[in-house]
Protein backbone atom coordinates (compact mmCIF):
# COMPACT_ATOMS: atom_id res chain seq x y z
CA UNK A 1 0.00 0.00 0.00
CA UNK A 2 2.64 2.57 0.68
CA UNK A 3 4.16 1.78 -2.74
CA UNK A 4 1.78 3.50 -4.62
CA UNK A 5 3.08 6.75 -2.26
CA UNK A 6 6.83 6.36 -2.66
CA UNK A 7 7.06 9.15 -5.89
CA UNK A 8 5.23 11.70 -3.92
CA UNK A 9 8.30 13.71 -1.73
CA UNK A 10 7.90 12.66 1.83
CA UNK A 11 7.89 16.79 2.58
CA UNK A 12 4.56 16.84 0.95
CA UNK A 13 2.85 14.35 2.95
CA UNK A 14 4.52 15.56 6.01
CA UNK A 15 3.06 19.47 4.80
CA UNK A 16 -0.21 18.05 4.19
CA UNK A 17 -0.96 16.41 7.08
CA UNK A 18 0.70 19.70 8.62
CA UNK A 19 -1.49 22.08 6.89
CA UNK A 20 -4.55 19.70 7.64
CA UNK A 21 -3.84 19.69 11.26
CA UNK A 22 -3.39 23.58 11.22
CA UNK A 23 -7.14 23.73 9.40
CA UNK A 24 -8.47 21.38 12.27
CA UNK A 25 -6.62 23.48 15.41
CA UNK A 26 -8.04 26.87 13.50
CA UNK A 27 -11.34 25.34 13.23
CA UNK A 28 -11.17 24.15 16.71
CA UNK A 29 -10.17 27.68 18.41
CA UNK A 30 -12.66 29.39 16.12
CA UNK A 31 -15.11 27.67 17.71
CA UNK A 32 -14.12 28.04 20.96
CA UNK A 33 -13.75 31.83 20.36
CA UNK A 34 -17.77 31.64 19.62
CA UNK A 35 -18.76 30.11 22.18
CA UNK A 36 -16.53 32.61 25.14
CA UNK A 37 -18.04 35.47 23.08
CA UNK A 38 -21.68 34.53 23.05
CA UNK A 39 -20.91 33.83 27.39
CA UNK A 40 -19.53 37.45 27.32
CA UNK A 41 -22.06 38.92 25.62
CA UNK A 42 -25.03 36.94 27.87
CA UNK A 43 -22.97 38.50 31.02
CA UNK A 44 -22.92 41.93 30.10
CA UNK A 45 -26.00 42.20 29.19
CA UNK A 46 -26.96 41.08 33.02
CA UNK A 47 -24.41 43.05 34.17
CA UNK A 48 -26.36 46.19 32.45
CA UNK A 49 -29.52 45.01 33.57
CA UNK A 50 -28.21 44.80 37.48
CA UNK A 51 -26.57 48.05 37.08
CA UNK A 52 -29.18 50.02 35.72
CA UNK A 53 -31.82 48.62 38.44
CA UNK A 54 -29.24 50.24 40.85
CA UNK A 55 -29.04 53.35 39.34
CA UNK A 56 -32.72 53.59 38.99
CA UNK A 57 -32.92 52.63 42.45
CA UNK A 58 -30.74 55.47 43.51
CA UNK A 59 -32.14 57.85 41.62
CA UNK A 60 -35.89 57.09 43.51
CA UNK A 61 -33.89 57.38 47.01
CA UNK A 62 -32.67 60.30 45.75
CA UNK A 63 -36.05 62.19 44.89
CA UNK A 64 -37.37 60.41 47.92
CA UNK A 65 -34.24 62.23 50.30
CA UNK A 66 -34.20 65.45 48.62
CA UNK A 67 -38.20 65.80 49.71
CA UNK A 68 -37.71 64.36 53.19
CA UNK A 69 -35.02 66.96 53.75
CA UNK A 70 -37.74 69.34 52.59
CA UNK A 71 -40.74 68.45 54.85
CA UNK A 72 -36.98 67.88 57.98
CA UNK A 73 -35.21 70.53 57.09
CA UNK A 74 -33.46 70.29 60.88
CA UNK A 75 -33.20 66.68 60.38
CA UNK A 76 -34.55 64.18 62.78
CA UNK A 77 -33.24 63.38 66.36
CA UNK A 78 -30.75 61.25 66.10
CA UNK A 79 -29.75 61.65 62.34
CA UNK A 80 -28.56 65.63 61.78
CA UNK A 81 -29.21 67.39 58.33
CA UNK A 82 -25.63 67.00 57.73
CA UNK A 83 -25.49 63.37 57.84
CA UNK A 84 -28.89 63.04 55.49
CA UNK A 85 -26.78 65.15 53.01
CA UNK A 86 -24.07 63.27 53.17
CA UNK A 87 -25.79 59.98 52.05
CA UNK A 88 -27.57 61.68 49.44
CA UNK A 89 -24.69 63.19 47.92
CA UNK A 90 -22.95 59.74 47.46
CA UNK A 91 -25.97 58.54 46.07
CA UNK A 92 -26.01 61.17 43.33
CA UNK A 93 -22.10 60.93 42.70
CA UNK A 94 -22.57 56.60 42.13
CA UNK A 95 -26.40 57.82 39.91
CA UNK A 96 -23.84 60.15 38.34
CA UNK A 97 -21.02 57.15 37.38
CA UNK A 98 -23.60 55.30 36.10
CA UNK A 99 -25.27 57.89 33.63
CA UNK A 100 -22.82 56.22 30.76
CA UNK A 101 -24.94 53.23 30.53
CA UNK A 102 -27.78 52.86 28.24
CA UNK A 103 -30.83 51.62 29.80
CA UNK A 104 -34.04 50.35 27.83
Amino acid sequence: MLDRWKHVPKFSLMGGLALGLVVLLFAFTLSSLRSVTDRVDRYQRTNTKSLCALRSDLQRRVRSGERFLIAHPQGIPGIPVVTIQQGLDNERRTVQALSPLICT
